[in-house]
């Protein structure tokens, strides 16, 4: 489905691309929205809460439209209660998302 979708990104681009990651245990989906305008970037981490309800966790900029995704300069990390998601800013630098899935007291 990753697949589809990255082709998906590079002959359709209209600057946005979602892409999904599941954690191994299937207990969690992450939505991650590349937007890339003229020399502006952004990357997005959604949590998916429902099968049609994403909620935003973080943000981040990239530089000169840089997609890290599409261009596979990313690395997603599940941890027991968490997942982070790694990538290129464009720039030669790294970004990092952190969410934690632990419930709020």
């Amino acid at each position: 489905m990753l697949l589809l979708s990255n082709v998906f990104c590079l002959f359709w681009d209209n600057g946005d691309c979602n892409h999904s990651f599941t954690s191994p245990d299937g207990a969690h989906t992450i939505v991650v929205h590349e937007r890339s305008v003229l020399l502006a970037g952004s990357v997005s981490v959604y949590e998916r809460v429902h099968p049609l309800v994403v909620h935003l966790r973080a943000s981040e900029t990239t530089d000169d439209g840089y997609k890290p995704i599409e261009a596979g300069d990313y690395a997603v990390t599940w941890h027991a209660d968490s997942v982070t998601v790694s990538f290129g800013d464009g720039a030669g630098g790294q970004k990092r998302c952190t969410l934690s899935f632990a419930p709020e007291a």
